[in-house]
């Protein structure tokens, strides 16, 4: 575990049991970031080392853990999550770059930072960027393995706006990904999809080729608001097509 996050740790307590080749965490009970962590490990050896067990988060303060991955703050709010872990290594010291694990989590009443999905359709006339997205709820399903992580299932609501959507941090901190923001406005709902890209320290987000060259055929067609939500709208559909044959979807 990161320093940080021992410092950070107010009160643990450990049920343990260890033998010649295995070491059993029957239950873990911590205060973290103000929030709980409970859970099991059990870390076994011989020929190799396996390391398994599930975890819990309750009611943790997710800014500050945040910051182990990204210098900047990205998010904040209130994080609960749980899910199960698991690696096998030759040495130890491997485990942490072997470790594979699937956690479900939703943070609540939070803020992502560094750009604001509500704007989504004025980044199609090359406006919108920065600010910050506050949110009700921030969902989905976090995959580790090793230093890749994937977050699918992507769902961000509130207010009047919606998102959802997949994105992948590569072992060095980049970002690839699509995320679809649905807002209300005058002309009822828009649909914009998003590539993500960049790093933690510096991500990036824009339209996607295909939802600017719609929103521009929309508007040519049919006027501002209208032909730009229907243009968007039909981009949509076209990347969803060319998904099911293997097109590229950015």
């Amino acid at each position: 575990m990161d320093a940080a996050c021992w410092t950070a740790i107010a009160d643990m307590k450990m049920d343990m049991a260890l033998t010649d080749s295995n070491l059993g965490i029957a239950s873990i009970d911590a205060d973290l970031y103000g929030g709980k962590l409970s859970g099991d490990a059990n870390l076994a050896w011989g020929k190799a080392y396996k390391l398994s067990g599930k975890i819990k988060l309750d009611n943790l303060a997710v800014r500050e853990p945040a910051r182990l991955m990204s210098k900047s703050t990205r998010v904040s709010g209130q994080l609960f999550s749980h899910g199960s872990f698991n690696a096998t290594a030759k040495e130890a010291a491997q485990l942490a770059d072997k470790l594979g694990a699937d956690i479900k989590f939703n943070v609540k009443d939070g803020v992502l930072y560094g750009f604001d999905l509500a704007k989504a359709p004025m980044m199609l006339l090359g406006q919108g960027k920065g600010g910050e997205t506050r949110f009700d709820e921030f969902s989905g399903l976090l995959n580790v393995a090793g230093k890749q992580y994937k977050f699918s299932n992507l769902k961000i609501s509130s207010g009047l706006m919606a998102a959802n959507g997949a994105v992948k941090i590569s072992p060095n901190k980049e970002l690839d990904g699509v995320v679809k923001v649905t807002v209300k406005n005058s002309a009822g709902l828009v649909d914009i999809p998003l590539q993500v890209s960049g790093t933690l320290d510096k991500p990036m987000v824009f339209p996607t080729k295909a939802a600017i060259a719609g929103a521009v055929a929309g508007t040519a067609t049919l006027g501002p608001g209208v032909g730009t939500s229907l243009g968007v709208k039909a981009s949509s559909a076209v990347d969803k097509i060319k998904g099911l044959f293997g097109g590229d979807e950015k």
